[in-house]
């Protein structure tokens, strides 16, 4: 039953080459179904392969954007990787060859208002402990990072900023304050107020694959306290996440 789900999971048509185009070189769902298939029997093992063979021709024969178009005599290292795993028949270009080709992306540039160059400067003042992190004390930690998670928490899209703009340099301001504390209290309060900050995002609902990617982002890096701090942040997502490797573990 799970492999016939996977299966029609795999059949899906994305009709959104961004999105596609990440999940398989970004999110590398190849090495991902070469796993899963590897604990299968031969016949499944092939079947889950042929599909995503399949997968991968309906969405690369779609419509594609300019910077994705795939030419004659440079296939992309995804074409090489499943050819090699599937060589009885190999893809060719005209396999992949794109129905119709798109502009190129709207390069939107970050880090320019006055309130993400504020942001920018308080980040810099809270990493500069004094001495090495893990030998500051907590009270010093606090005295650093406080004020900067105020500030964070407080932000608000304003003027000319975004609210999916404010997301990104809140959620990488997160992540890199959470990447230099050590383990322990401050630490943990930081990372319960980001998870805080994802599970209330109206991005969430409007753009769902730039918000897991957050979420996954620091589930990777801190399963433990993820596990530990979904406890006080109740989030459906944030559950499944945490019991999907539970069950896979």
């Amino acid at each position: 039953m799970l492999v016939n789900a996977f299966e029609k999971a795999l059949a899906r048509n994305f009709n959104d080459d961004r999105a596609f185009s990440h999940v398989i070189v970004r999110d590398r769902l190849l090495a991902k179904t070469l796993r899963l298939s590897a604990q299968m029997d031969d016949p499944e093992k092939l079947n889950v392969r042929t599909a995503y063979k399949g997968f991968l021709t309906k969405n690369l024969t779609g419509s594609r954007c300019q910077e994705n178009q795939i030419l004659k005599d440079h296939l992309p290292g995804y074409i090489g990787e499943v050819n090699e795993y599937l060589p009885e028949k190999p893809l060719t270009y005209e396999d992949v060859v794109a129905s119709d080709v798109k502009g190129t992306a709207k390069i939107v540039p970050y880090w320019r208002s006055a309130n993400a160059v504020r942001l920018m400067k308080e980040f810099s003042v809270a990493v500069q402990f004094g001495k090495p992190a893990a030998d500051a004390t907590k009270d010093e930690l606090e005295r650093r990072v406080g004020p900067f998670l105020e500030s964070l928490n407080s932000w608000e899209p304003s003027g000319d900023e975004s609210e999916l703009e404010v997301f990104n340099e809140k959620c990488v301001l997160f992540r890199s304050i959470i990447e230099r504390l050590p383990n322990g209290d401050v630490k943990k309060n930081v990372a319960r107020h980001y998870l805080s900050f994802l599970n209330k995002s109206p991005i969430q609902k409007t753009n769902f694959l730039e918000w897991y990617f957050y979420v996954q982002k620091f589930f990777i890096g801190n399963d433990e306290l993820f596990k530990e701090l979904i406890e006080q942040v109740p989030n459906s997502n944030f559950k499944l996440m945490s019991d999907l490797k539970k069950n896979l573990s």
